[in-house]
């Protein structure tokens, strides 16, 4: 039998244009079953065609059926005109950008199936948000499963692989900015195709089409919002932690140090003679400061503190142990450093587990808060600073500094 006697039938079955006389006797020999109806209907309507009739044919003309679906038919309020797809692309769609989309679309169909480019200034800024707002879900859950896997493979600590990734990206933003309009026209396609096999009347496919038409618009507000957000709690975060702080430390009592107190106890005995001090690094007035390094240099005459001389280099120790940040912090901040005739002293409290061999050091002339160019160095204890003890350290810099004060800051240990 001739295959265009079946493709015949088909087409009728696609157009709406059915026998009814045969669809009817199909419908009821499958026992309501749709799809078995339709393949009895294709052979019957085959077998009719080459003359070999099964069944009585009452198929009406065709131009008759033409002109019946060239009148306009009433669905939901519109007329539509089933050799029009124009109006059923107006239906799928809904009114946000109808027009754009239409023109578009008509253009693709006249150059036939496949993608086509053109280019979305929407879908390029906004990509997984756009895809989103026109229901196009499955490419919303690619770009947010794309988005966290390249997140992580960022955090590689690998050049090459963060180059390719930026790649990828960058490729993926143009790729899916050229052919966005191209795969909507697609998605709205299938779905004006899926009302038409599910309906044969023009005013039911229409109606289809409206009730699932239109976009997402609770999602352009929420892709304003997020940026929005994300620079309020950028500037609003930090000056409110900066203000928490600033109200903590002014809640904070200030208290004697502790080595004063010890001195008013008469738990460190005075020195014999006044001290007198070229340059010093502290907060506190020069006479004060003077009392507490007498107090230092009174533990030491008195065996409780040790001493030791260093030895200084520009290269960073080899084959030792660097340790935590945490401990050269809580070393620089119980130091209290001092000259005299060039030389400079600093007591070093040991609160670590650790026998402290080499110090890095960055020195300046001049106070902390305004210097600019420090001398990074290394200071090589010629005694290692035994855990939980203190020593005062002593050596000759190869700078030249002037009186007043210095900065001097203990930014690293190794064991």
């Amino acid at each position: 039998m001739n295959n265009d006697a079946y493709a015949a039938a088909l087409a009728e079955i696609e157009d709406g244009r059915l026998d009814k006389g045969a669809w009817a006797r199909a419908f009821a020999e499958s026992g309501g079953e749709e799809s078995r109806a339709k393949a009895l209907y294709i052979k019957a309507r085959a077998e009719s065609t080459n003359a070999s009739l099964a069944w009585p044919d009452t198929q009406p003309p065709v131009e008759a059926e033409a002109q019946k679906h060239a009148e306009p038919e009433n669905g939901n309020g519109k007329d539509f005109q089933a050799n029009q797809p124009t109006e059923f692309y107006k239906a799928a769609l809904g009114e946000k950008n109808s027009d754009y989309y239409i023109d578009k679309f008509r253009a693709f169909d006249e150059k036939g199936p496949g993608l086509h480019a053109s280019w979305n200034w929407a879908s390029f800024f906004f990509t997984a948000f756009w895809a989103l707002y026109r229901k196009m879900y499955g490419w919303f859950f690619g770009w947010w499963f794309f988005g966290t896997v390249g997140t992580v493979l960022l955090k590689v600590p690998n050049t090459q692989i963060q180059q390719w990734v930026g790649i990828a990206y960058i490729a993926s933003f143009l790729g899916f900015a050229v052919f966005a309009n191209s795969v909507y026209h697609r998605k709205i396609k299938k779905r004006i195709a899926s009302a038409q096999r599910s309906h044969t009347d023009v005013s039911r496919v229409s109606k289809r089409l409206t009730d699932g038409s239109g976009v997402h618009t609770w999602v352009a507000y929420i892709s304003g919002a997020v940026p929005v957000l994300g620079i309020t709690l950028a500037v609003a975060l930090p000056a409110y932690f900066d203000y928490s702080k600033r109200q903590t430390i002014a809640a904070t009592p200030v208290q004697a140090p502790a080595w004063q107190d010890n001195w008013n106890k008469g738990v460190i005995a005075p020195p014999t003679a006044p001290i007198q001090i070229d340059a010093f690094l502290g907060g506190i007035p020069r006479s004060s400061y003077e009392s507490e390094v007498a107090a230092i240099r009174a533990k030491v005459e008195l065996g409780e503190y040790s001493s030791t001389t260093v030895t200084l280099s520009n290269e960073a120790p080899h084959r030792l142990t660097l340790l935590d940040s945490g401990i050269s912090e809580a070393i620089e901040k119980a130091q209290t450093t001092w000259t005299i005739s060039g030389v400079i002293y600093s007591h070093i409290q040991n609160s670590s587990p650790f026998s402290l061999a080499v110090l890095g050091l960055m020195f300046h002339d001049g106070e902390c808060d305004n210097g600019a160019n420090f001398e990074r160095f290394y200071a090589i204890l010629l005694t290692p600073v035994a855990p939980s003890s203190n020593n005062v350290i002593s050596f000759k810099p190869n700078s030249n500094f002037g009186g007043g004060r210095y900065c001097l800051i203990v930014q690293s240990v190794w064991r």
